[in-house]
């Protein structure tokens, strides 16, 4: 199989520090092994910018939790992705946090 979907997760740091965000991606490759598609991701450079308070804001990768193949689609496509916190996580894990 030629065609894969990884879930990626990146923390967000801010100067360095975690925040408490993570933004999961759902990225497509096409390559031929599913270790290929994690030596990409993990070849990538941190996605870096200075937010408002010119601060250092980076997203680096912490995890990938699943490689699955898949039929066809645009490389490199990201497919769905979103951005929680960590009170999110808690509360949707049933948690207690409001």
């Amino acid at each position: 199989m030629s065609r894969w979907l990884a879930i990626a997760a990146y923390q967000c740091q801010i100067d360095g520090l975690p925040t408490g965000s993570i933004d999961f991606q759902v990225r497509y490759f096409n390559v031929d092994q599913p270790e290929d598609v994690e030596l990409a991701l993990r070849s990538e450079p941190t996605h870096e910018y200075q937010n408002h308070l010119g601060q250092t804001v980076s997203w680096p990768l912490q995890a990938i939790p699943n490689i699955q193949g898949i039929l066809p689609i645009e490389q490199g496509s990201e497919i769905i992705g979103f951005i929680a916190d960590r009170d999110d996580f808690e509360r949707w894990a049933g948690g207690s946090a409001a």
